[in-house]
């Protein structure tokens, strides 16, 4: 079963029109220029804005309708969005991030187990740490971690690598590399990294001037 989306959103100077489908399982390369409109884009699959003509279905959830008035909140879309830098609450521990998005959901959901995450990124150790006590590549696992624990519908991974030092970029890559394989979530990842894109993609699209061109 595909993903589908369909977003236009006009600006001054600028428009987005996406209409597109991804598998439903693996990792979609979004690859695309600065000013594309890759950020407009994910923001709206995210729920963070919206746009003047949409559509999204991810399983059986509607995201947004348009024609029907639907828009669910960011909240209840369950898309785990992952940034270039790791924006986790200075005045939170890691357990305590870790744990945030988990209490929200259901037992029932319960599918990813939380020592499971834990252990393969490696986080035991800097329960009691805070964010200024973390290298980027540490801060950039615990939200990995986080946006997993939360039980994602998908994940959209924002040039996570991007804003890390080249030993960084390598001590996280794994880590990324294993999510990617063992968890049966679609994951939509920005890059303009050549190495990344051919380790962790299944497919990538082009995004070029607002369209979206499939490959």
């Amino acid at each position: 079963m595909n993903i589908q989306f369909n977003y236009k959103k006009s600006f001054a100077n600028f428009e987005l029109d996406c209409a597109f489908s991804i598998p439903a399982a693996g990792v979609t390369i979004l690859f695309g220029p600065s000013g594309c409109g890759k950020s407009t884009l994910l923001n709206c699959i995210a729920g963070l804005e919206k746009s003047d003509a949409a559509y999204a279905k991810v399983g059986n959830v509607i995201f947004d309708d348009k024609e029907k008035n639907i828009h669910l909140p960011a909240y209840q879309r369950k898309v785990g969005y992952v940034f270039q830098d790791s924006r986790l609450f200075p005045h939170m521990n890691v357990i305590n991030k870790l744990l945030y998005g988990f209490k929200r959901v259901k037992k029932s959901e319960h599918v990813l187990e939380t020592e499971e995450i834990i252990k393969k990124f490696a986080l035991e150790k800097l329960f009691a740490f805070y964010p200024h006590q973390l290298s980027g590549g540490q801060k950039q696992r615990v939200a990995l971690a986080r946006a997993l624990l939360s039980k994602p519908s998908m994940l959209i991974l924002d040039e996570p690598l991007s804003a890390l030092d080249y030993a960084s970029k390598q001590e996280l890559l794994p880590y990324l590399q294993t999510m990617c394989k063992e968890f049966s979530i679609p994951i939509i990842y920005v890059s303009h990294d050549l190495k990344e894109i051919l380790q962790l993609g299944d497919s990538i699209v082009l995004m070029e001037n607002g369209k979206w061109k499939s490959y």
